[in-house]
Parts: structure tokens; C-alpha cells; sequence
């Protein structure tokens, strides 16, 4: 039989002391808490339902917008179109009112006066930042489509109503573009009564000054009339035989860097191609031509030439322009040689291929 040592008796009384006074200090405490909450309130007591929220401070917001635009990405952009399409829509309202839109089906309206619109980038102080090029475009559609209704309006007498487009375009519109192209087109001749035209093809460039010559002067300077009776005087003098008096026909000299025409160009089709603008006119041999021409070849030179003829045309006779901007007399060609390739014998021809 073991006997438990001294120390290991002390240990144990400790021990069992501890656990006693740890038992009735719980016991203190719970008939402590137990006396507050039976003679005291209740630590939460609810408020009562009202609906006076004067106590309640609500947070601080932004006012309500006007336009429900403010929530799309470009507000300034978008309530600017909102407002185009709204004046479109007016004015096709009106004119449809009034019997003059949509126009009757194979009735052309006449040629409405030019008009130029703000680039996109001057366009920022009417939309408050720059628009993208598709939305330029289609706000260019509208302003023509807008332009269009009031020549429409004002030509069916509805003036008050072709004015307030006016006045709504004004804005959008730009004359200085307009003044410039029509000083451009409005060339006069120089002070020896030449007119003087440009043309450009491939690497060829050329300048074309003309001139009236003083045998076509009594055709140039007369009225449709005048010119009736001439050829009715020609005509008589024809069928009367070969002793007749003619009227002298009307000749021209053209030379190219100072030499004349055929001895310049020998080719047939170049020849053909230079006088075109004349023939199409029904002016030719009715002025002298003198051209110089430098670059590009034989083919080149001789539509550069035709180019500038074409334009000196329109400024000597502005009646011209229909017939040679139809015909296409008046538009250069862009067509360019295509350059040489590194390894390839040409622009696009190679070597032979050989396996082996």
C-alpha cells in the first residue's frame, strides 16, 4: 500500500479550495442579475410606430435631370441630335400640311442652292466635344435633307416657314467654305484675255493657256441669231457652187512646248484625246492654244493636256461646264503606275519558278 507524499496532499487541498470559491461567486453573481432585471426596466424597450420622421435627417442628393439624355454616354451630343431629328420631323409635318412634301413620283426639284456644312471639328461649340465621323455623316444627311425642305417651302410660298429652317441652319452652316470655291470657280481671264487651266496625269503635268482666234472673233461675240444667219449664209454660198463667196471658217493654231500639235504628239489617239473637250463643246478652231507640258510620257502629257484644255474652257465659256463635267472631261484620273518590287522583274511579274 503507496502512501501519498506531503506535497501532493497540499496540492490537492489547494485545489479543491479554488473550485469551491469559484462555485459561490457564480451563484453571487447570477442572483445579482436576477434582482436588477426584476426590479429594474428592460434594457430595450421598442419605440412606437409614427410617421412623424422629423428626427430622421435624409441624405443629401442631386436633382432630379431634366432630360432622361443625362443617363446616355454624350448627353450634350445626344439632345443636339434629339432636337435635328425634332426640326426634321416638324418641317416634313408642315410641308406634308401643306400638300408639298412628299413631291409628286417623277416631279425633279430644281437645283437647290450649294450650302457647306462645320467640319467635325469645328462642330465641338453646338455638341460641347467633337462627334465621330458616323455621326457627322448622318448629321450632314439631316442638314441636307433640312436644306432641301426649305428651297421646297420657299419655292411653294411658304416663306415664314423657309426662314425659321434658315435661321435653325444658320448655325450649322459654313459660308467661308462656299465664298472660297465660288472665287476659285468665278477665275477671270488675265489682261491679255487668256484663260488658263491645269491638269495632272500619272507623272505628267501640264498648263493650257487659250485664247480666241480673230477668225472665230464674229462667231464667239455673236448671239444664237447671228450665228443662224451665218450658217444660213454658208449654206446658200455652198449649194450656189464653188464660185461662191464663202464665209471664212474659223481656224486655230495649237502648240505643245512650242511646237505644233501633229509634230508633238504622233500618235493618232493622243491627238484624238487632246482635242476631245473641243469637239464636245463645238469650239474647235475657235481658240489658239498654247500648252507647256513636262514629265511622264507621250500618253500621260497628252491627258494632262486635255485636263487643263477643259478647265481653261470653263473659265474662257462657263456654259461649258455641264457638257465636259458630264462627260467627265473635269475630273482627273487618279491611276498611278504601281512601282517595282524587290526580287520581281516589275511591279508584280517574278521570276520563273523552277523546282530544281
Amino acid at each position: 500500500m503507496s502512501v501519498a507524499s506531503s506535497s501532493s496532499l497540499r496540492a490537492f487541498a489547494s485545489r479543491k479550495q479554488f473550485t469551491a470559491l469559484a462555485s459561490s461567486a457564480r451563484s453571487a453573481s447570477t442572483s445579482s442579475y436576477s434582482e436588477q432585471t426584476s426590479n429594474a426596466n428592460p434594457i430595450y424597450q421598442p419605440r412606437p410606430y409614427s410617421r412623424d420622421r422629423s428626427d430622421v435627417r435624409t441624405p443629401d442628393r442631386p436633382p432630379r435631370p431634366s432630360s432622361p439624355v443625362h443617363f446616355s454616354g454624350k448627353p450634350s451630343v445626344t439632345a443636339e441630335l434629339n432636337v435635328l431629328n425634332d426640326m426634321l420631323r416638324k418641317t416634313h409635318a408642315s410641308l406634308r400640311a401643306n400638300h408639298l412634301y412628299p413631291l409628286p413620283h417623277g416631279l425633279n426639284l430644281p437645283a437647290v442652292p450649294e450650302v457647306r456644312w462645320k467640319p467635325r471639328e469645328e462642330m465641338v461649340s453646338i455638341f460641347g466635344e467633337v462627334i465621330r465621323h458616323g455621326q457627322h455623316k448622318r448629321v450632314a444627311e439631316a442638314l441636307n435633307e433640312l436644306h432641301r425642305s426649305s428651297y421646297l417651302a420657299e419655292l411653294g410660298g411658304k416663306s415664314a416657314l423657309a426662314d425659321e429652317i434658315a435661321r435653325f441652319l444658320a448655325k450649322y452652316s459654313n459660308k467661308e467654305i462656299v465664298l472660297e470655291r465660288k472665287a476659285k470657280e468665278e477665275k477671270a481671264l488675265d489682261e491679255h484675255g487668256r484663260a488658263m487651266g491645269s491638269g495632272r496625269r500619272k507623272t505628267a503635268t501640264a498648263r493650257v493657256w487659250i485664247i480666241p482666234s480673230k477668225s472665230a472673233l464674229p462667231y464667239l461675240d455673236a448671239d444664237a441669231n447671228a450665228v443662224e444667219e451665218l450658217a444660213q449664209k454658208a449654206n446658200a454660198a455652198a449649194q450656189q457652187g464653188a464660185d461662191a463667196d464663202l464665209p471664212e471658217l474659223p481656224s486655230a493654231e495649237f502648240l505643245v512646248n512650242q511646237m505644233p500639235l501633229p509634230k508633238y504628239f504622233y500618235k493618232l489617239t493622243d491627238r484624238q484625246s487632246i482635242l476631245r473637250p473641243l469637239r464636245l463643246t463645238g469650239l474647235l478652231g475657235a481658240y489658239n492654244v498654247f500648252a507647256l507640258a513636262e514629265g511622264g510620257g507621250s500618253t500621260g502629257q497628252a491627258e494632262a493636256i486635255a485636263l487643263g484644255l477643259a478647265k481653261a474652257l470653263v473659265v474662257a465659256r462657263p456654259e461649258t461646264k455641264d457638257v465636259l463635267y458630264a462627260d467627265g472631261a473635269l475630273m482627273r484620273n487618279p491611276k498611278m503606275v504601281e512601282r517595282k518590287k524587290t526580287n520581281l522583274h516589275k511591279a508584280r511579274k517574278a521570276r520563273t519558278w523552277v523546282k530544281r
